[in-house]
């Protein structure tokens, strides 16, 4: 090998026969058996302890891997857990947080007691209408004036916030019908007219002139076409039976006393 690395070119080998004589000298055999015998084993014991060193290091190595994927999983689930609560608390805080400017927007108050008050003053009154909004309702009464609060809802006390309404009933006074036309109607006629408005019919009788039938309505105690207060007892004089008065010298002569006309049972009057 030698012969054929050799710097200077005459003295390399250049044919097959300088190429032969190399290989079958001396030189190159001892270099041969050189290179081709082979190197000594290591000791058994050596070769042992560092194949057990290697399986010491390859576990420790396993441990400490095990170690870090378990840390890195718990940090994860920390991390995790922690931007969940997170995101559960902001949607219930902003509610809460709106409802709380909310109320410091609109001051709360306690309803006054307007039953009895005429509603003319309340209309009229600018702090009252400025806080709240009032809705009215007509209602007949008999114990309360005409224009005056029945009652309210909601009660006196009660807590409002600005711009919320009041619900309030004002007194019509007591209900009022007119007066039926019922001169010369009969008693029953009459009792059914003023019935039907809510009147009560008291009759009585007198005299009978001849002028109307018997048990005609003659007069009334409210006039026709007035207005009455539902409920109004209406007193109504009724004919008695006229009387009969024989002369004295026409003893022998009997007469017969005219026949009254009769009472009209569909007198013209205004049944609405």
């Amino acid at each position: 090998m030698q012969l054929g690395l050799r710097l200077k070119v005459m003295e390399r080998i250049q044919t097959v026969p300088q190429l032969y004589q190399a290989l079958s000298s001396k030189e190159y055999t001892a270099e041969l058996t050189r290179t081709m015998k082979p190197e000594t084993p290591m000791h058994p014991a050596r070769t042992e302890q560092s194949g057990q060193g290697r399986e010491h290091l390859l576990s420790l190595k396993g441990l400490l891997a095990g170690i870090l994927i378990l840390l890195s999983v718990l940090i994860l689930l920390t991390l995790w857990g922690i931007v969940s609560s997170k995101e559960e608390q902001t949607p219930s805080s902003e509610p809460s947080s709106e409802a709380a400017s909310s109320e410091e927007m609109k001051p709360q108050n306690l309803v006054p007691n307007f039953v009895g008050i005429d509603y003319e003053q309340i209309k009229n009154n600018r702090e009252y209408t400025s806080m709240y909004l009032f809705r009215a309702v007509l209602e007949y009464s008999d114990t309360v004036p005409s224009g005056q609060i029945i009652r309210q809802e909601p009660e006196a006390g009660e807590v409002m916030e600005n711009g919320e309404v009041i619900q309030i009933v004002v007194s019509q006074g007591p209900e009022k019908v007119e007066m039926p036309k019922i001169v010369g109607a009969s008693q029953d006629k009459a009792i059914e007219i003023l019935s039907s408005r809510g009147l009560v019919a008291s009759c009585f009788m007198v005299v009978n002139d001849g002028s109307y039938a018997t048990g005609c309505v003659v007069s009334a105690s409210e006039e026709e076409g007035a207005m009455v207060t539902v409920g109004t007892v209406i007193t109504g004089d009724l004919e008695a039976v006229p009387s009969v008065h024989t002369p004295a010298y026409a003893a022998t002569e009997p007469t017969t006393p005219e026949t009254p006309p009769e009472c009209s049972t569909e007198p013209e009057y205004d049944t609405n």
